[in-house]
């Protein structure tokens, strides 16, 4: 259970058309809802010590979906859909979740790509663009403390 549901709110007069619902949910499925509690390793934001691998666990899910995922209209939509099915809001709801599903997929062949690029590189090349990385923070933070003092 994701949205207003998960918290105990239920809104009995959203109607499936309405924006608070959560389209991918009524065509299909989430994408909040895949890859559930799962991690990733990926650069630090901050260095902790000097032996710190720079690695941090970060999260591959999405979190809770902030739409709401109800049967009752999923089921309403999904009879709506068969009573007219020419009705060009399910087509567009449809490219829509097709849409999504897709930019979905292709930040995770991201990642993955991301991945294999850092194990292909060297202990020795890891460390170096971790401290590249982590310096650049470091300058980047600075600079903006540098910026609102003299504000």
């Amino acid at each position: 259970m994701m949205g207003p549901e998960a918290m105990g709110v239920a809104n009995a007069n959203l109607v499936w058309s309405d924006e608070k619902v959560c389209r991918n949910f009524l065509c299909g499925t989430c994408p909040h809802a895949l890859f559930t509690n799962t991690v990733s390793t990926g650069p630090c934001i901050s260095r902790q010590s000097s032996t710190d691998p720079f690695f941090v666990v970060q999260k591959m899910d999405l979190g809770a979906c902030p739409k709401s995922h109800t049967e009752r209209l999923k089921t309403e939509y999904l009879a709506a859909k068969d009573a007219t099915p020419s009705d060009p809001i399910f087509n567009r709801f449809q490219m829509e979740y097709e849409a999504n599903i897709f930019a979905f997929v292709d930040e995770c062949d991201r990642r993955i790509r991301a991945a294999h690029r850092r194990l292909e590189k060297t202990p020795e090349e890891n460390a170096k663009t971790t401290n590249l990385v982590c310096s650049h923070i470091h300058l980047d933070r600075l600079m903006v403390t540098h910026t609102c003092s003299d504000a």
